[in-house]
């Protein structure tokens, strides 16, 4: 299991560092705007798909507790 977390942090590590190069060459700041920018949209789509679980939980759970149509 710390083999699989491991490299999953080196894998999520590289993709971060990426754009973060793409962006310093385009504006030259040192302020790493790239690593902002992959962090701030990974969080959003986790926090998207929380959402969208437990809104979908919520409703199955409503139709359940409705009655039968016969």
């Amino acid at each position: 299991m710390f083999a699989v977390v491991a490299l999953a942090g080196g894998a999520g590590a590289a993709l971060r560092f990426l754009p973060d190069v793409a962006v310093r060459r385009r504006t030259g700041e040192r302020f790493p705007w790239g690593i902002l920018g992959v962090n701030v949209l990974t969080s959003r789509q986790v926090g998207q798909r929380c959402g969208y679980r437990q809104i979908s939980d919520h409703i199955d759970q409503l139709r359940a507790n409705l009655p039968d149509e016969t």
